[in-house]
C-alpha cells in the first residue's frame, strides 16, 4: 500500500530504493504545522557566502556525485494529506 502510495505521487518511472518511517521528529513538526497551518511550514536555511564565483557546470557534477553516492541526497517525502 505504501508503495503504491509513492508510485501514484513520484509516477509510475520513480525508482524508489527504499520506503522508510518518518523520522520522530519530522513527525512532530508535520503534526504542528496540521494543528496550525497558518504559522507556516518549519524551515532551517544555512547561507554561506563564498570567496569567489562558482561554475555552475562543475557545482551540477558535485552535487550528483553526492548524490549518487549518499542516498539521503535522493529523498523525496510524500504524504497523502
Amino acid at each position: 500500500a505504501e508503495r503504491a502510495l509513492a508510485l501514484a505521487a513520484l509516477g509510475d518511472d520513480a525508482r524508489i530504493e527504499d520506503l522508510l518511517q518518518v523520522a520522530p521528529g519530522a513527525r512532530h513538526m508535520l503534526h504542528r504545522y496540521w494543528a496550525r497551518p497558518d504559522r507556516g511550514v518549519p524551515l532551517i536555511q544555512t547561507v554561506t557566502p563564498m570567496p569567489a564565483a562558482l561554475d555552475p557546470v562543475l557545482l551540477d557534477r558535485a552535487w550528483q556525485c553526492i548524490a549518487d553516492r549518499h542516498p539521503v541526497f535522493r529523498t523525496a517525502f510524500v504524504w497523502d494529506g
